[in-house]
């Protein structure tokens, strides 16, 4: 017979601020972290915050900026998370994966496919809520009235839509 034991998981972890040992879901995710978590539990990161945000004159104003300057610097963060919450909604499979901005635009150009303006927006080729997926394959750059004007339809009655003609977005 073999011997061989299987490896274990931790389910639950000791926060480093309040000691208390607590499930792995009350620790926000950290990839370098014990278990894929940080040290301190949500409770205690969140009280921390308050604190500083009641006692550190503009730290909300400075976390804020921070907050809004990653956004636009990661938007690909984004359109992860909300393509996952569309997938959900729909009740379809979530197949998502993480790319981009940069990734987008070696594979298609920096322009509109469809009217050739501004890269505004991501459009899915099959859309999420006909199934399609969340991945570099099913995605191009679009700008914002065009991707409008496809709503939900698929490329082929996109093409015949002349979807893209008199607009640069």
């Amino acid at each position: 017979m073999n011997n061989v034991s299987q490896p274990t998981f931790a389910t639950h972890k000791a926060c480093s601020k309040c000691g208390e040992t607590k499930p792995l879901e009350s620790y926000h995710r950290q990839k370098l972290g014990l278990y894929g978590r940080i040290a301190s539990c949500k409770e205690c990161v969140s009280e921390h915050q308050r604190h500083r945000r009641l006692t550190e004159p503009g730290y909300a104003e400075r976390e804020s900026k921070r907050a809004r300057a990653h956004q636009v610097e990661n938007p690909h963060l984004q359109w992860r998370v909300f393509a996952v919450r569309r997938m959900e909604r729909y009740g379809v499979p979530v197949v998502a994966d993480l790319f981009t901005k940069a990734d987008v635009v070696s594979r298609y150009g920096d322009a509109c496919a469809y009217c050739g303006g501004e890269f505004q927006e991501l459009d899915h080729f099959i859309p999420l809520k006909a199934g399609g997926t969340h991945v570099l394959s099913n995605v191009w750059p679009s700008c914002t009235p065009c991707n409008r004007t496809k709503g939900k339809l698929d490329l082929e009655t996109v093409a015949l839509a002349k979807v893209g003609d008199g607009c640069r977005g």
